[in-house]
């Protein structure tokens, strides 16, 4: 089985459930703050984990008391450690994130350590990288170390999964390099400058991206499920239906499956399946990584 390398953020999560999020100018009371592990980088990893790949964390804490807890929590969740260093100069980073009642989220994220991972911090897992690895990127971390880092990757003859989350601009050299592209709605709309309100311009965006990039695309849709564009031309799928309760996560719930599912062989058909069936298991509970089911939770849950 190849290895799942998450590149990216780890983060603790601060969550405050509200009736309605709050707008521009406004205040709104919250109920009690709960605590959880997070970040994009981080919760990938742990999916990849828990979906059974070996999985590997290449991102940095800060200089606080969260450092120990955020590294040791990986660990205890399966994922190597070992590349994950320490800032001494900045904080660890934190989420702020305000879940309404319906399940839908707004999140502010302070990068802290994250944002200061470099390329150095990188390359000095070398070894770690082997021909066929796949390697998942988001874009909490800084936009230079990620260029860098995926031109390193490529070069060691690694998949490349990239979440543009969130959504930002890579050269368009770099965009040639990746094998994966996972934006959502959104994303894809800041990426492209298309609208996404149908299937039609769904696929029109994915197009848009697909020439830019020459990856193959998977357009992630919420309860409208998702849309893969590649070689063979485009197919939609549907998405599971469930009863949301929180959606935080369920995007890196999605990509952390997905790659664990590539690495084990599946196709990439199939890895859109289990990665739709897992992240729809995610939205049922509430947090971040404790909403990350297992396989074997996933499997039960579809049987």
């Amino acid at each position: 089985m190849n290895k799942v390398i998450v590149i990216g953020s780890i983060h603790l999560d601060l969550v405050s459930r509200v009736n309605e999020i709050p707008k521009s100018g406004e205040t709104v009371m919250g109920e009690d703050l709960s605590y959880f592990y997070g970040g994009k980088g981080a919760n990938q990893a742990v999916a990849a984990a828990r979906q059974g790949a070996r999985s590997f964390m290449i991102g940095k804490v800060g200089n606080d008391n969260f450092a120990s807890f955020l590294k040791d929590n990986l660990k205890q969740n399966n994922v190597n450690n070992d590349y994950v260093s320490q800032d001494t100069q900045k904080s660890s980073g934190v989420a702020l994130i305000a879940v309404n009642s319906s399940g839908e989220n707004s999140i502010i994220v302070s990068k802290g350590a994250s944002g200061a991972l470099t390329f150095d911090d990188v390359s000095r897992a070398k070894d770690l990288f082997s021909e066929g690895d796949y390697v998942l990127f988001q874009l909490e971390v800084s936009l230079e170390t990620v260029e860098r880092a995926i031109r390193f990757v490529r070069q060691k003859g690694c998949k490349v999964i990239l979440d543009p989350a969130p959504a930002a601009k890579l050269s368009p050299e770099v965009l040639q390099m990746v094998h994966i592209i996972t934006p959502n709605t959104a994303e894809i709309s800041t990426l492209t400058g298309l609208a996404v309100n149908s299937d039609d311009e769904a696929l029109a965006a994915a197009k848009r991206l697909q020439e830019v990039t020459n990856a193959k695309v998977i357009l992630t849709r919420g309860s409208s499920g998702s849309l893969l564009l590649d070689e063979k031309g485009a197919k939609f799928f549907k998405a599971y239906e469930v009863i949301p309760v929180d959606t935080t996560a369920a995007g890196d719930c999605f990509n952390g499956s997905l790659a664990a599912a590539l690495a084990r062989g599946a196709s990439i058909e199939d890895a859109i399946d289990c990665a739709s069936k897992a992240a729809a298991c995610a939205v049922t509970k509430k947090g971040a990584q404790p909403s990350l089911p297992t396989l074997a939770e996933v499997n039960a849950f579809f049987s």
